[in-house]
C-alpha cells in the first residue's frame, strides 16, 4: 500500500507535469506521434516502449543496452515501461528490440483516441447547465427504470465493497464530493510521473455523478449510494470533445485497484481499441490476470456509441473469452435500445451481455467539470457507470458471489425491453428465441430483481425456427468450405466452444451433430454459429 508521505510527494512532482500535458494538448498533439505498421497507422507516445522480458531476465540489462531507464512497471504480468533517451524515435527502435534473445515482447506505447460526452458546454459555481431544477427525482430517471432506489432499502447503508472507475479522473474540488467519506482519489496512470487525478475532459467526473453522487444533497444523485468509490486517471489531460486512453495505464490501474485495493467492480468507460493495437497485450495480460485470480471481481466495459454498424471494441469485445468482463450498452428514457449502441460482434469475439440507462440526449444530468453540471452526459459510458452501481449493491448484499456469478446474475434478472423505434427484430438478431438478443444482450439491467437471488424473469415458450435443422453455408470456388469457424454459445451468448474447420464437402451442416463433437456439452437450449470464409454468418437455436 502507497504511504501518504509517497503520494504527497508524487502529487507534487506530478504539478509541473500536468501543467506542461495540458499546454501540449491546448497547443496540438502533445507528446503524441504516428506511424504506419503492416499498414495500420499507429498512434503513440513518443519516448516510450512497453517490454516483456522473457523469464529470468533482467529489465535493467535490457534498459542499459537502449541508454535507457525504466520508468514503471505491473510485476504480475511481466511489462515494464521504459524511457528513451532524448531525441530517441520509439517507432524506429520497436523492431530491434523486440529482437532482442532476452526479449519476449515488445510494443510501442499505443494510445486510443475516443470522443467525450457530446456536451453542451460545463456549468460553473454550481449553476446547472440545461438541467432541471431539484427534486432530483424528477432529473434522474436512470435511477427509477431500473429501480435502484427500491434497492437502496435492501444493501448495507454503508459497504465496503469497493468500486473503481478507470476514466479521464474526477473535478476533485466538486462540492458534490467535498465531504463525501466514500469517495478516494487514486493517482494518474498516464503520466509517468504519477499524480493527482484531476479532470480537463470531463468525461470521468460524469461517471463518478451517475455512479455515486450523494442523493439529499440538493444537487444530482448517483444510482450507488452505498458503496466506496475510487478514481484512477488513464487518460491525457486534454480537454475539449475528445481524449486520448492508455492501454498501459489501463493495465497498471487495473492492476492496482484489484491486487492491491480489493475492487470488486472496475468500471471501464473506454473503447475504439482493435485487434493489433499497440500497447494491448498488457493490457489483455491484466484482464486475463484478474480473470484468473481474483474471481470475485467484474469489470464492467462500455461497448460503444458508433451504432449497429460498428463492431463492439476492445476492452467490452472481451465478454465473450473472458467471465470477469460485462459489455454494457445503452437504453433509453422511453425503455428501448438505444439505437446508437454498438452491437456488432464480428471477429474480435464479443457480444453484448446487457443494457443499461445511457441515452446521449440531455435527458438526465451528472456532476461536471469546475464544480457544475451537465447534461448530455450519458451514452454507453454512462450506462457502464450505472451498471457498475448496481454490480456494487449486488456484492454488498450477497458478498461470497464470484464472477460468473454476478455475471449471470444481472442477465439473469435483466427486462428484454423493444428496439429503437421503427426497428423490428428477426432470427438474425435474436437467433429465434426470446430471451437474448445480440442488439440488447440479455436485456435492461434490474437493480430489484438483481437483488433476489430467487427471482428469474419469465420468458415466453421457447421455440426453435420452423426451418430445417441444418444451415446452408457457402462454398468455396473448388466446392469446399475451407477455415470455417462453429462455435456454440450458451442463452446468455457466452462461448462455450469454438472450432476451425476446413474441407466440408457438402454446402449443409448439421448444427445437432457439430454438437455431438464437443465433450460435455451441457443440456439445454444453445447457440450455435457457422462463419464461411465468405463471412456468410448463419445461427440456429438448438434445443
Amino acid at each position: 500500500m502507497r504511504t501518504q508521505i509517497a503520494f504527497l510527494i508524487l502529487a507534487a512532482l506530478s504539478v509541473l507535469c500536468t501543467m506542461q500535458s495540458t499546454g501540449w494538448c491546448q497547443g496540438g498533439e502533445c507528446d503524441i506521434d504516428t506511424v504506419t505498421i503492416n499498414g495500420n497507422e499507429v498512434v503513440y507516445v513518443q519516448g516510450q516502449l512497453l517490454v516483456k522480458p522473457l523469464p529470468g531476465m533482467d529489465v535493467r540489462k535490457i534498459a542499459d543496452e537502449l541508454n535507457a531507464s525504466v520508468s514503471d512497471s505491473i510485476p504480475r504480468i511481466g511489462w515494464y515501461r521504459l524511457m528513451l533517451p532524448p531525441n530517441v524515435d520509439a517507432a524506429a527502435e520497436v523492431q530491434e528490440v523486440a529482437s532482442l534473445p532476452s526479449v519476449e515482447a515488445c510494443e510501442l506505447h499505443g494510445v486510443v483516441r475516443q470522443a467525450a460526452d457530446d456536451l453542451g458546454g460545463s456549468a460553473v459555481d454550481g449553476d446547472r447547465l440545461n438541467c432541471p431544477p431539484d427534486p432530483w427525482e424528477e432529473i434522474q430517471w436512470p435511477l427509477t427504470i431500473t429501480r435502484a432506489v427500491d434497492a437502496w432499502s435492501q444493501v448495507p447503508s454503508n459497504s465496503d465493497v469497493l468500486i473503481s472507475i478507470l476514466d479521464s479522473g474526477c473535478d476533485t474540488d466538486h462540492p458534490e464530493y467535498a465531504s463525501s467519506p466514500r469517495i478516494q482519489y487514486g493517482w494518474n496512470w498516464y503520466t509517468p510521473l504519477g499524480g493527482w487525478p484531476e479532470d480537463y475532459s470531463g468525461h470521468g467526473t460524469h461517471r463518478v455523478g451517475e455512479l455515486m453522487a450523494p442523493s439529499g444533497n440538493g444537487g444530482v444523485a448517483g444510482i450507488n449510494q452505498n458503496c466506496q468509490v475510487r478514481v484512477e486517471k488513464v487518460t491525457d489531460d486534454c480537454s475539449g470533445l475528445s481524449f486520448r486512453w492508455s492501454p498501459w495505464a489501463v493495465a497498471g490501474a487495473l492492476d492496482y485497484v484489484v491486487f492491491e485495493e480489493g475492487s470488486r467492480v472496475v468500471s471501464i468507460s473506454l473503447y475504439n481499441a482493435t485487434p493489433g493495437y499497440d500497447g494491448m497485450s498488457a493490457m489483455r495480460a491484466a484482464f486475463c490476470d484478474v480473470n484468473d485470480n481474483a474471481p470475485g471481481t467484474v469489470i464492467l466495459c462500455c461497448a460503444g456509441n458508433d451504432g449497429p454498424g460498428v463492431k463492439i471494441h476492445y476492452p467490452a469485445a472481451w465478454s465473450c473469452s473472458l467471465q470477469c468482463v460485462i459489455a454494457v450498452g445503452g437504453s433509453t428514457e422511453d425503455d428501448e435500445v438505444w439505437p446508437s449502441t454498438q452491437f456488432q460482434s464480428g471477429d474480435y469475439g464479443g457480444q453484448l451481455s446487457l443494457l443499461s440507462p445511457g441515452e446521449n440526449s440531455g435527458s438526465y444530468c451528472s456532476t461536471g467539470l469546475d464544480g457544475g453540471y451537465d447534461a448530455d452526459c450519458g451514452g454507453t459510458s454512462g450506462a457502464t457507470a450505472h451498471a457498475a452501481g448496481i454490480a456494487g449493491m449486488l456484492i454488498s448484499k450477497h458478498p461470497w458471489m464470484v464472477n460468473h456469478q454476478i455475471k449471470t446474475q444481472l442477465q439473469n434478472t435483466s427486462i428484454m425491453i423493444p428496439p429503437p423505434s421503427g426497428y423490428a427484430y428477426d432470427t438474425s438478431d435474436c437467433w429465434g428465441h426470446p430471451c437474448w438478443c445480440i442488439r440488447m444482450g440479455s436485456g435492461r439491467i434490474d437493480a430489484v430483481g438483481a437483488l433476489n437471488l430467487r427471482y428469474r424473469r419469465q420468458c415466453p415458450s421457447f421455440r426453435v425456427q420452423a426451418a430445417e435443422e441444418d444451415f446452408e453455408v457457402g462454398l468455396s470456388s473448388s466446392g469446399t468450405l475451407a477455415h470455417g469457424e462453429v462455435s456454440v454459445y450458451d442463452l446468455l451468448g457466452r462461448k462455450l466452444y469454438s472450432q476451425v474447420t476446413s474441407n466440408w464437402p457438402t454446402n449443409r451442416v448439421s448444427a445437432t451433430r457439430w454438437l455431438q463433437r464437443f465433450e460435455d456439452v451441457p443440456t439445454g437450449p444453445k447457440i450455435v454459429r457457422v462463419v464461411t470464409p465468405h463471412e456468410v454468418r448463419t445461427w440456429r437455436v438448438v434445443p
